[in-house]
């Protein structure tokens, strides 16, 4: 899949979007992708998730800034919402499905919360 396609399908879809970037090597994609695939059923009729393998989407991923996996993006109105990198706990992604659910931007992870600090505090 290329940037344009992956923005094309993002925009033609009614709901919102759970993007999961993996790989079959990746150990912790593999802890990851069962959990958000019975997240995906539990939410079936209000979220859709893609599962978008980054061996076959290098074009993507560089595009969007994923420099490791896994990463999962999420989208709204073609936009996007919140962005997980690296395995998250179970409770993690519910809490990030029921923030989302509730119309509520998801909380960022504690790892992308340290970078965003970072980059803040070098930009001074």
């Amino acid at each position: 899949m290329n940037r344009a396609a992956f923005e094309k399908q993002l925009q033609s879809r009614p709901r919102p979007v759970v993007v999961d970037f993996w790989a079959p090597w990746c150990g912790p994609c593999r802890m990851t992708k069962p959990i958000l695939e019975d997240l995906a059923r539990e939410y079936k009729d209000k979220v859709d998730l893609w599962q978008v393998n980054a061996d076959d989407s290098p074009e993507v991923l560089k595009s969007l800034k994923i420099y490791g996996i896994p990463t999962v993006l999420l989208y709204r109105d073609g936009k996007q919402i919140g962005r997980y990198t690296g395995a998250q706990s179970r409770e993690n992604f519910r809490a990030m499905f029921e923030r989302w659910r509730a119309g509520k931007r998801p909380c960022r992870s504690r790892s992308a919360r340290w970078i965003a600090f970072f980059v803040s505090a070098l930009g001074r």
